[in-house]
């Protein structure tokens, strides 16, 4: 009998499932679900549906530890959010590093809701077809972007037919195709049509100040509201690491400008937004269109806006001009992706072709504006040698940047850098290899080690980001406590970060709160294995908390150490 169906999105952490386990869960960033957003929005205007809510595991993190465990924690959650029998489960599999979460939870939820439909979308479900088809519960898998084909999915099953939409894949229609997956759901092209982000599915509140949010905290940011959105999608360019193309193409497709400052007025009338947050894979790809679209952004006069691009701006899209706009607009942190400080892996590896000398000039004009500047690097792509890789941590070092960010070349589903890895026989487990988190590489490569891959990247984030960083050099200790303190209000445990605090207070002469800071390090070694480990393994990058200066509270944190060996 026709029915207007109940449908639950279920939306994952971000995090692999062996850092939930050990108690990292708060580490994970906190970003609203996008993607459900837009599905949620367009369905309720073009489909006939009950009651459609959300199973957010993301944001109930931090209960994990309460609910005992992976399984406890997924039924709880599930029945916390769950006010009517649903029909379909819907869910969001954007990222890799969840596979195994949500492998578990699609069976815990399939034996507590044995009737519902289930069904998988996003850049990882459209790359995985097949495993998710072999070896999970689900029904069906979604590849795309799948507004339309969702809306028509549910429609179907309301009127009581099989569903059958392009781009969806049951397992019939996947072995017809000969074990083959390679349609994908209709494309919108007129994004505005899609309509705003359905931001009462979730719990705003929390996303908006709750402190796990992507943006960095520095200065009167820390006290923002935070909310992210999307002007384009697409990206032309053909990086060997990315499998964005996979999902959203490469043709660009844009809102209007007046579909911009809609939703950002929205936003902040309804929920005080004054901290923006672009999620376009390529933000600035088209200067024709982005410079006027800041202008006019600037022009929304909203009190303390700023903007900001966790996501990293593409070095060959920017020049002086667009760097002003973005400035004038409320950009206080630029992020940059650079990827690699070596022209050949530029140019004959990953095929980015940043322009490096250009990432010079970029970085200097910023930091002349007083701007805060990232920068983004990867070690450890198929065939690149150590020496390449120190070019790049050279490179980084030498930038000049406020913080590089280094990670380890994790082989994504959809991405070319993927299938090179596979081919070279050196990933054994492949599930394992891409839920992994991306500073942590698990398997040896002929030209270097999990192990001392990880190490390398490790510790030139502690060398060049820390104790070497540029504004300690400079004299710039207002600057860097910012940077510090920003790390280590996310991770408490940072002895380093902390113990780099501790340098500034002493260099700006605030001795009396350098000696509580000294005296807040030493409580966190006694008391924290985490900060117990980095404290034991980098005392190095540690100087001013060396046995000669640290005094009456480092003696008892010996003291409890040797207790503990």
């Amino acid at each position: 009998m026709p029915h207007s169906p109940n449908i639950f999105f279920v939306n994952p952490p971000t995090l692999p499932l062996e850092c939930l386990e050990s108690g990292k869960a708060a580490d994970d960033n906190l970003s609203p679900p996008i993607g459900v957003l837009y599905l949620s929005s367009y369905i309720k205007k073009h489909a006939p549906v009950g009651t459609v809510g959300i199973i957010d595991y993301s944001l109930h993190l931090l209960d994990y530890q309460r609910c005992g465990g992976l399984d406890g924690y997924i039924l709880d959650v599930a029945k916390r959010a769950v006010s009517v029998k649903p029909d379909i489960l819907a869910f969001s599999m954007m990222f890799s590093s969840s596979h195994r979460f949500q492998k578990r939870a699609l069976e815990l939820l399939h034996e507590l809701w044995p009737e519902a439909i289930t069904i998988a979308g996003g850049n990882h479900a459209t790359n995985n077809v097949p495993v998710l088809l072999e070896d999970t519960p689900l029904d069906y898998v979604a590849r795309g972007e799948a507004e339309f084909a969702f809306a028509e999915f549910v429609s179907q099953v309301a009127a009581g037919q099989l569903p059958d939409v392009t781009g969806i894949f049951s397992r019939e229609k996947f072995k017809a195709a000969n074990g083959k997956a390679v349609e994908l759901c209709e494309m919108p092209q007129d994004l505005d049509a899609l309509g705003f982000q359905d931001w009462d599915l979730i719990d705003m509140e929390t996303y908006v100040s709750g402190i796990r949010s992507r943006k960095r905290r520095m200065g009167d940011s820390t006290e923002k509201r935070t909310a992210s959105i999307f002007t384009s999608r697409g990206c032309p360019f053909r990086c060997t690491f990315c499998a964005s193309h996979t999902v959203h193409g490469r043709k660009m497709r844009y809102h209007s400008t007046e579909y911009v400052l809609e939703e950002m007025r929205i936003l902040h009338e309804r929920y005080g937004i004054n901290l923006y947050i672009p999620e376009d894979d390529l933000f600035t790809v088209n200067k024709a269109r982005i410079v006027p679209l800041l202008n006019a952004i600037t022009g929304l006069n909203i009190p303390g806006m700023e903007m900001q691009f966790p996501n990293a701006l593409s070095v060959n899209t920017l020049d002086e001009e667009v760097l002003d706009a973005l400035i004038d607009a409320g950009m206080r942190i630029c992020t940059l992706a650079v990827e690699s400080g070596s022209q050949y892996v530029q140019v004959n590896v990953i095929k980015k072709r940043a322009n490096l000398d250009r990432a010079k000039m970029l970085v200097q004009y910023l930091k002349s504006k007083d701007i805060f500047v990232r920068c983004y690097f990867i070690l450890g792509f198929p065939g690149e040698t150590k020496d390449q890789m120190q070019e790049t941590i050279d490179f980084g070092r030498a930038l000049g940047a406020d913080w590089i960010a280094i990670f380890a070349a994790v082989p994504l589903p959809g991405t070319e850098m993927f299938h090179q890895f596979r081919e070279m026989g050196v990933i054994e487990d492949e599930e394992s290899a891409w839920s992994t988190l991306y500073t942590q590489r698990i398997f040896d490569t002929p030209e270097i080690s999990a192990d001392e891959l990880n190490e390398l990247i490790y510790r030139a984030n502690l060398d060049i980001n820390f104790v070497n960083n540029p504004n300690l050099s400079d004299g710039r200790y207002e600057r860097a406590i910012e940077l510090f303190e920003d790390v280590v209000l996310k991770f408490p445990f940072h002895v380093v970060g902390h113990s780099c605090v501790l340098m500034c207070l002493e260099a700006l002469g605030r001795h009396a709160e350098a000696s509580a800071r000294r005296q807040h390090i030493a409580h966190l070694v006694e008391t924290d294995e985490r900060a117990r480990e980095m404290y034991q393994k980098y005392p190095d990058f540690m100087p001013d908390f060396d046995p000669a200066a640290r005094g009456q509270a480092a003696e008892i944190v010996e003291d409890r150490i040797m207790q503990y060996q």
